[in-house]
């Protein structure tokens, strides 16, 4: 990751103009969003597929990160992680995390997601 402070700013500006704004071009907005994440994570397959698999969009009520092409909001899919037993590979790595803390891991990474979504009208 990069540790230049403006692609951090770049990154955290799109998403917190996306959280606070009223209505956007969430197409224009995903293409910015996704040049931050490369510029900020590097051009890693990983990183490129992750940028290629993100979008800004609707659902219902409620707008924020989405998985593209799908209808699921992140923070959804994050919300549903939670309260799920730690992943055997999780374990095999990471021997002395406890369900407390992996608990505690899954409610943050779905508060952050609800960080950068937002209720929408009409």
């Amino acid at each position: 990751m990069s540790d230049v402070p403006q692609t951090k700013e770049t990154l955290l500006r799109i998403l917190a103009d996306f959280a606070v704004g009223e209505d956007c071009d969430c197409d224009a907005l995903t293409k910015d969003l996704q040049r931050a994440l490369v510029e900020f994570g590097s051009q890693t397959p990983n990183n490129l597929s992750c940028a290629c698999h993100v979008e800004f969009g609707r659902v219902g009520d409620r707008a924020g990160l989405m998985v593209r092409n799908s209808g699921l909001l992140m923070e959804e899919l994050a919300h549903a992680l939670e309260d799920q037993p730690i992943p055997t590979g999780m374990k095999q790595l990471h021997g002395n995390l406890t369900q407390e803390d992996w608990d505690a891991f899954t409610r943050l990474t779905t508060l952050i997601y609800a960080l950068f979504s937002r209720g929408v009208t009409g």
